[in-house]
């Protein structure tokens, strides 16, 4: 079985698994781009070529898995490569506190504004 296989595997058995009802989204990411590497003063190397394929796992309270997949050219693209697979864990740290609506606000000044105008019309029908 390739790598890709392994890695896809282990996707469907964490969306497949009992953690299923907490996971609120899956997504999948792609990096790629030529690295360079310098050596002495004049002279540079070959550009080397990466691809790196993932998915994030998004989870109810704020926490985010992944699990990616790279392979890197390792001599200017004769067919010799290097491949990783790397797992990512993040977490909340901070957040920052979330403004009030504007709806919230204008529905709050109309409360208020309909509670006064109640009040007027019961001070004005008793009298």
């Amino acid at each position: 079985m390739n790598r890709l296989g392994i890695v896809i595997g282990c996707v469907l058995l964490v969306a497949l698994g009992p953690g299923c009802s907490r996971l609120k989204e899956v997504r999948s990411k792609t990096k790629f781009g030529p690295s360079f590497r310098h050596k002495g003063a004049r002279r540079t190397d070959s550009v080397r070529w990466t691809v790196q394929q993932g998915f994030d796992f998004k989870w109810k309270g704020g926490v985010t898995t992944g699990v990616s997949y790279r392979r890197r050219d390792t001599d200017a693209g004769t067919g010799d490569n290097d491949n990783g697979v790397f797992f990512s864990l993040s977490f909340p740290v901070w957040e920052a506190p979330k403004k009030p609506s504007s709806t919230k606000k204008r529905l709050k000044r109309l409360e208020k504004r309909v509670l006064e105008l109640e009040k007027k019309l019961a001070v004005h029908s008793e009298g």
